[in-house]
């Protein structure tokens, strides 16, 4: 873990893809800080591996970076790494609940980006969330 903060992006990386191989779950915190991390490859890796790492945990966590990501292709790794973890929360029920909090109060550019991903989980708060906002203006 002392690699992951290398003053050398390419051994930030490499430490990040090997705790992703050996799914070292208590990494994750240390994994999802390197999503914000200055170099564009790290960052790639680190979402990459939060898709095995991550759990239910993390999602709130995610939810954040995901709607913050400098990219579309950031967002859309950080996308499957929350959908990952989501689909890590013990009861189904409440796999979208974080998503739907987030919702609740965002504005409309948020809301779009968050609705694949609450489509993605299913479940009848997912549903219902996507029919309300299919109805509105």
């Amino acid at each position: 873990m002392r690699l992951l903060t290398s003053v050398e992006a390419g051994k930030r990386a490499a430490a990040v893809r090997a705790l992703a191989e050996r799914r070292a779950k208590e990494a994750s915190p240390h994994v999802a800080k390197l999503t914000t991390d200055p170099d564009p490859a790290v960052r790639r890796e680190a979402s990459k591996a939060l898709e095995l790492l991550a759990g239910g945990q993390s999602v709130e966590e995610l939810v954040r970076l995901f709607l913050t990501a400098p990219s579309e292709e950031e967002r859309s790794g950080l996308e499957r790494a929350l959908i990952a973890a989501c689909s890590r929360v013990d009861y189904a029920s409440q796999r979208a609940r974080p998503l739907l909090a987030a919702m609740e109060n965002a504005d409309p550019s948020t809301r779009a980006a968050l609705l694949p991903v609450l489509g993605t989980l299913g479940g009848d708060a997912a549903r219902a969330q996507r029919l309300l906002d299919a109805m509105k203006p």
